[in-house]
């Protein structure tokens, strides 16, 4: 009685969520092998957060029952801080957790990607056809929520993944170096920031709020690189 279509979805929900599990255990044991098994609980603590941050975000941000979007980054990245307050406020290391959350958080966000890649969010405005590719299921966001179904657009997820890995690897030799916690912490910030500014130059998303001529989360970025910046110059 379900149908074909319901099935689908189905099917496509559980592989979503398979591949959101997946990314987050290997960001969580990135983190632990960083950071030590000392800090499981806290860093447990920042996961669950995170997810229900970013499960916020994406419900009060871009709450349309049509974009079929469980999570938003954004959202994320708060509880993250948030709960690095708390961990500092009642006597834990709060630098040391930030810092190895945001090294896991590298690679977990680049395996969540995939998902975008695949169901059309965050995609890319029309591109050249040597660099661009084609939605056409009926139930991408592409096609469902814009116009630029069949049309050759930015893989703008790849741009996402392939940025946040080499954000990764600059601060795992960071970690290699011995470099100060917060200074990690102020470089991914700056990093990602940079990054998604210039990512978020190629997205085509319709939905997405414009404030003074620029995206929001290209004010996002920009908060990002200054909030990165002063994070460190800061003491330990």
């Amino acid at each position: 009685g379900r149908g074909r279509g319901g099935l689908v979805d189905e099917v496509k929900a559980t592989l979503a969520g398979l591949n959101a599990m997946l990314g987050t255990v290997v960001g969580l044991i990135l983190a632990l092998s960083l950071a030590g098994s000392g800090q499981l609980w806290p860093l447990g603590i920042i996961v669950l957060v995170s997810i229900v941050g970013a499960a916020l975000w994406a419900q009060v941000i871009e709450g349309s029952p049509m974009l079929l979007r469980p999570y938003g980054y954004f959202g994320s990245v708060g509880g993250v801080v948030l709960s690095g307050l708390a961990i500092g406020a009642g006597g834990g290391d709060a630098w040391l957790v930030l810092a190895a959350a945001g090294t896991g958080a590298t690679v977990t966000q680049a395996v969540a990607r995939l998902r975008c890649l695949v169901q059309g969010c965050c995609h890319g405005r029309e591109a050249p056809e040597a660099v661009g590719i084609r939605y056409t299921h009926p139930r991408s966001r592409v096609v469902r929520m814009s116009t630029l179904g069949g049309v050759p657009v930015h893989p703008t997820p790849v741009y996402s993944m392939v940025s946040t890995l080499a954000v990764g690897a600059v601060m795992l030799r960071l970690w290699a170096l011995g470099a100060p916690l917060q200074f990690i912490v102020g470089t991914y910030f700056i990093l990602v920031g940079l990054s998604r500014f210039v990512e978020e130059h190629f997205r085509g998303e319709p939905q997405t709020t414009e404030v003074a001529g620029l995206p929001l989360y290209q004010w996002l970025a920009i908060a990002f690189v200054v909030g990165g910046a002063a994070m460190t110059g800061l003491g330990a």
